[in-house]
C-alpha cells in the first residue's frame, strides 16, 4: 500500500508540474505575442508618418516575419509597388521578402536601376551575386555601395570576401584592414583577415591578427572563433602546445564548439595519441546530430 501511495503522489506531482509548465508556456507565449504586436504597431505608425523611411520598413518587416506573416507582407508591399510602380524603395522592400533568390535579385536590379542611391539594395544585390559565385558582379555592387557610404566597415568586409574568392587576396587583405580601421572591434573582419593570411602561407601575420582581434573584440563576442583560428595558425607553424592551448580556450568560451573538439582530436591523432583523439572526436559527435 505504501508503495502504491508513493507512486500515486509522484504521478500527481508530475501532473501538477506539467500543468504549471503549460500555464507558464501560455503566459510567456502571450507576452511575446503582445510585445511583437506592440513593436509591429510602433513601426507601422513610423511608416505612416514617413512612408519613405527605409529603416522603419525594414524593422516592420523583421517583426512581421518573426510572427510568420510573410504572405501578409507580400500583399502589403504589392500594394506599395502598385501605387508607386517606379519607386526603387518599394521594389527593394518587396524583393527582400522573396525566398526565391533569382526573383529577389530581379527586384533588387530593378530597384537600383530606379534609384542608384539605394545603398541597401546594392548590398543585397551584391550578396545575391556573391552567393551564386558571381564574384565580379558582387565586387561591382560593393564598390558602388562603398562610394555611397565610404565609412561602412561591413561593405569593406563584404568586398574583401568577394575579392578573395575572385582570386585577389592582396585586395581582399586591404579591404579587411580597412574594415578593421573603421570598426576596431569587428570580429568578422579579424577572422577573414587572419584566414587570408593563413591561406596565403603567412601564418605569423595570421597569429598577430587573431591576437589583435582577441584584445579588441568585446568579452561576449564570438571569441571562440578567434581562438580556434589562432590554434590553426599555431598548428601551421608547428607550435603544437600553443595550438592545443588556443583550441582549449575556444572551448572555454563555447564548450560545445564542434570545430575545436575536432581540431584537438586531429592534433592528438597526428601525434599518435589515439586514446585522447577518440575522446575529442566523441565529444564532437555528442554535440551535433
Amino acid at each position: 500500500k505504501e508503495g502504491k501511495n508513493k507512486k500515486k503522489k509522484k504521478k500527481k506531482r508530475k501532473k501538477g508540474e506539467k500543468k504549471r509548465n503549460e500555464r507558464l508556456t501560455i503566459l510567456i507565449t502571450s507576452q511575446v505575442l503582445a510585445d511583437n504586436n506592440a513593436e509591429r504597431a510602433y513601426f507601422l505608425r513610423a511608416i505612416n508618418r514617413d512612408p519613405t523611411n527605409l529603416q522603419s520598413h525594414i524593422s516592420y518587416q523583421r517583426v512581421a516575419l518573426k510572427m510568420g506573416d510573410r504572405d501578409v507582407l507580400l500583399s502589403e508591399y504589392s500594394v506599395y509597388m502598385r501605387d508607386h510602380p517606379d519607386t526603387g524603395l518599394y521594389l527593394y522592400l518587396y524583393g527582400r521578402l522573396l525566398k526565391d533568390s533569382a526573383r529577389a535579385r530581379h527586384y533588387f536590379q530593378r530597384a537600383v536601376k530606379a534609384d542608384t542611391t539605394l545603398f541597401n539594395a546594392h548590398i543585397d544585390l551584391g550578396r545575391s551575386y556573391y552567393h551564386d559565385g558571381l564574384y565580379e558582379e558582387a565586387i561591382g555592387r560593393y564598390r558602388i555601395a562603398l562610394r555611397l557610404k565610404p565609412q561602412s566597415a561591413t561593405t569593406s568586409n563584404l568586398l574583401g570576401l568577394a575579392y578573395y574568392h575572385r582570386g585577389y587576396p592582396k585586395r581582399a587583405i586591404a579591404e579587411y584592414q580597412r574594415a578593421i580601421a573603421q570598426k576596431p572591434d569587428y570580429t568578422d573582419a579579424y577572422l577573414n583577415l587572419g584566414l587570408a593570411f593563413y591561406f596565403t602561407d603567412q601564418p605569423d601575420k595570421a597569429i598577430n591578427t587573431y591576437q589583435q582581434g582577441l584584445d579588441a573584440v568585446p568579452a561576449d563576442s564570438e571569441k571562440h572563433l578567434l581562438y580556434h583560428n589562432l590554434g590553426m595558425a599555431y598548428r601551421q607553424t608547428d607550435q603544437i602546445a600553443k595550438a592545443r592551448d588556443a583550441y582549449t580556450r575556444a572551448l572555454k568560451h563555447k564548450p560545445k564548439y564542434v570545430e575545436s573538439h575536432i581540431s584537438l582530436g586531429n592534433l592528438s591523432f597526428s601525434q599518435g595519441d589515439y586514446t585522447t583523439a577518440i575522446a575529442s572526436y566523441n565529444k564532437a559527435i555528442n554535440t551535433e546530430s
